[in-house]
């Protein structure tokens, strides 16, 4: 949400991410459940292909993102009846009713927020729109990734050991699309623990918590 992604690189996002499409993506459909009639916000829809799919799944969608060229793809190639896309910072979303959404989805978003400051803001907005029974689900990248291993598909570039505690570290990282394009872009590193506290303060328990593992590409 934070990072305002050129038309260039809202392109190279519709085509997918590969390390998502490979790892993140099957685990993601499978614990989505049903959500036929919901209301769906989804935060940092980026292109909406995650709308797309809730939407044919019977859900009510909010798909926002900061970035106006990300909306216009999704406008035009993932159009749906169900989906009301519109750009939004996500820390500020008076365009949505306190308490009137059933399930906000968080695809990477967190590592895309570029302060501690950032980040509670859009914790404390999210948990204002959401249901009290409503349910949260947020992805976010698992501390092995900062690890030297040499990921083909999505990996740091800069990230060194001893920032890993340093709350809203920005680095450097590099993905590769589902057509094999490669490009860099910037992320924002937080801890498990600091998550895990902005959730408690927010009134968030914890249900499950799902590792996903690359899987091959076939």
């Amino acid at each position: 949400m934070a990072t305002l992604y050129s038309k260039e690189k809202a392109k190279l996002f519709y085509e997918g991410i590969l390390a998502d499409e490979l790892s993140l993506k099957p685990v993601i459909l499978g614990i989505i459940g049903n959500i036929r009639g919901k209301g769906v916000l989804d935060f940092g829809c980026g292109t909406g292909r995650y709308s797309i799919i809730f939407a044919k799944r019977g859900a009510n969608v909010i798909g926002i993102d900061k970035s106006k060229y990300q909306i216009e793809i999704a406008k035009k190639m993932n159009l749906h009846p169900k989906i009301n896309y519109f750009v939004a910072e996500g820390s500020h979303l008076p365009r949505i009713k306190r308490g009137s959404i059933d399930l906000i989805f968080m695809n990477l978003v967190v590592p895309d927020i570029e302060s501690k400051q950032r980040l509670a803001k859009v914790f404390s907005e999210i948990a204002r729109v959401l249901k009290s029974n409503g349910r949260l689900i947020f992805s976010n990248l698992h501390p092995l990734y900062l690890s030297p291993a040499q990921d083909p598909y999505d990996r740091p570039i800069n990230f060194k050991k001893k920032n890993y505690y340093k709350e809203g570290h920005i680095y450097k990282a590099q993905a590769v699309t589902t057509k094999g394009k490669r490009f860099l872009f910037t992320e924002t590193h937080f801890t498990l623990t600091y998550l895990s506290k902005l959730l408690k303060d927010n009134g968030f328990v914890i249900r499950r918590i799902l590792e996903s593992k690359q899987l091959p590409k076939k």
